[in-house]
């Protein structure tokens, strides 16, 4: 009698079969340049991670007032802004790979003046040097919507989203067990090294071409002409500008009206990650859920983590809204997964330091705005960026259904229209004559 066979299981992998599985799954369905950037931006997040939600405490501990602390926050602000002017061009004419790693080692030294300086105006040096990483962030972009094909918005999602929030959720937590138990200049110290681990990551990126038009010229002027570029960047200046109103002295409000610790603020920077985390993977599994969208539901997150702590200070209900300040990361990340998937290839770089240059100037005026309202009333930052985030999002739906959809069929058509001319052309020379 023959034995029974069980086909209700399935055959296991052995071999190179499971090998291959394994190697698949911890690639996260990345490409290996894609893998490097993911693992880059990971350590370079957990170092900025230590000392995010409690720098601003760090300018207090300094001397520093309400409205000096919103200006030093500016500083760097405006200085973000001026970075982004050069980096589109920068990004067109040089080494994308070069660029990368370079503005990321920038930081290192920044994170070191940091922890020497003895009053709050040291700070200024270390806080302009620290956003030359910015100069960075079209190459990053443009690099990551070539390495990321053809599944773009996973590749943003996972890369500007999912592995920094992964590392938000630990980082804040050692950051603000350190600065309570030992001490903030120690913080730095450990940033820097995590940001020179990223750096080591990063180098190992390959060399890829620049992306040129043979048939249209690249500008400033030329994208700011694109329906859909200027939407999209005019919206992130608007949304970052709101968003930076909002959470900029959002740890000093904790700490100040409801005595929270420098670890309990590390502690909810940790939960906001896990938010971040959860709201990627949401954009990652719903095909509903656009990247604008999800904009859209991640400003009203930042909302929702604004009207709670002028509510209450309990610590368990902010515990669970600010699950919603993660709606920052998410919201910022996105605006490249838009571009990506509307605007032509040889426009992307200028694109994406146009929307990073005005959202950059929204984020940096908004902290000077932010500083002399909390030092006319506590809450009153919040209160201004809370009523301001359902409007965004109703704005980001029509930015949708006006320019991106429209836009997205228009890529869809020229995509099309090319594979067809490559069809039906004729031979090469080459192969004519074989």
């Amino acid at each position: 009698m023959s034995a029974r066979i069980d086909r209700s299981r399935k055959p296991r992998l052995t071999g190179r079969g499971a090998s291959a599985r394994r190697r698949r799954r911890l690639s996260l369905g990345l490409s290996r340049d894609a893998l490097l950037l993911f693992w880059g931006l990971f350590w370079w997040e957990f170092g900025y991670g230590l000392f995010m939600y409690l720098l601003t405490l760090y300018m207090q501990e300094l001397g520093a007032t309400s409205v000096q602390i919103g200006t030093l926050v500016g500083i760097q602000g405006l200085a973000r802004f001026l970075m982004y002017i050069p980096s589109g061009i920068i990004a067109e004419r040089y080494s994308r790979r070069l660029i990368i790693i370079w503005t990321t080692f920038a930081t290192a030294p920044a994170a070191i003046m940091y922890a020497l300086a003895q009053t709050w105006w040291h700070l200024i040096p270390g806080l302009i040097l620290f956003v030359v990483a910015n100069l960075g962030t079209p190459a990053y972009s443009s690099y990551i919507a070539e390495a990321g094909a053809p599944n773009r918005a996973r590749a943003f999602a996972l890369i500007y989203t999912v592995g920094p929030s992964a590392s938000l959720v630990i980082a804040p937590l050692c950051g603000g067990w350190l600065a309570d138990r030992i001490s903030m200049r120690l913080v730095f110290v450990l940033s820097a090294i995590s940001f020179l681990i990223a750096t080591i990551i990063l180098w190992q990126l390959s060399e890829r071409p620049l992306v040129r038009s043979s048939t249209a010229k690249t500008s400033y002027m030329g994208a700011l002409r694109t329906p859909i570029i200027r939407a999209v960047a005019l919206f992130q200046l608007a949304v970052l500008g709101v968003l930076g109103l909002g959470t900029t002295l959002l740890p000093n409000f904790l700490h100040d009206e409801h005595g929270l610790s420098l670890a309990t603020v590390g502690n909810f920077g940790s939960i906001a990650a896990v938010g971040s985390i959860l709201l990627s993977f949401a954009v990652g599994r719903s095909a509903w859920l656009t990247a604008i969208r999800a904009i859209a539901l991640a400003t009203l997150a930042i909302g929702l983590v604004c009207v709670v702590p002028l509510l209450t200070g309990n610590i368990w209900i902010l515990a669970v809204a600010f699950l919603g300040r993660g709606g920052l990361t998410v919201a910022w990340s996105l605006f490249a997964a838009v571009l990506s998937d509307t605007v032509p290839m040889h426009l992307q770089a200028r694109a994406f330091a146009l929307a990073e240059l005005l959202g950059a100037l929204g984020f940096g005026l908004a902290p000077f705005a932010a500083g002399a309202l909390y030092d006319w009333h506590h809450g009153s930052p919040l209160l201004f960026a809370a009523l301001a985030t359902p409007a965004l999002a109703v704005v980001a739906l029509w930015i949708e259904r006006r320019f991106v959809i429209p836009s997205m069929a228009e890529r869809k058509l020229e995509a099309s229209a090319l594979a067809d001319q490559a069809s039906h052309s004729p031979p090469a020379e080459g192969m004519a004559n074989a």
